[in-house]
């Protein structure tokens, strides 16, 4: 899978989401706006916290991971789709540079060829 495709997925997972950050309060994931209807997903979250694990702290971090995921994804998007842009450009800089070094070794043996020329016309 590409750069091109991650970044496209991320993107397709925030579509209907609601603005971030969202933080964790005091009940559990949420964030600063919940769209109408959704305010029970608050309640899910809460009820998943509450249930008695061996490892609570596993779930707590779960969840803070779910918070931090909705500004991380797209700060990662782009951060992704500006390295790729840098990418193609150091490549296209690259191809130049090589562009110009076979163009210096083209004179440079243009020059040798006639500097060995005009030596063989002195030594004869």
């Amino acid at each position: 899978m590409g750069n091109d495709d991650l970044i496209e997925r991320a993107r397709a997972a925030l579509d209907g989401v609601t603005d971030g950050p969202w933080t964790l309060n005091d009940r559990a994931l949420a964030p600063v706006h919940w769209p109408e209807g959704c305010t029970h997903l608050s309640d899910v979250a809460f009820a998943h916290l509450n249930v008695e694990h061996e490892d609570r702290e596993t779930c707590v971090n779960a969840l803070v991971f779910a918070a931090q995921a909705r500004t991380l994804v797209p700060a990662l998007a782009d951060a992704l789709k500006a390295s790729n842009a840098r990418v193609a450009e150091l490549e296209q800089q690259q191809v130049e540079v090589y562009a110009d070094m076979e163009r210096a070794r083209n004179i440079l043996t243009k020059t040798l060829d006639a500097m060995n020329a005009a030596e063989a016309l002195d030594g004869n």
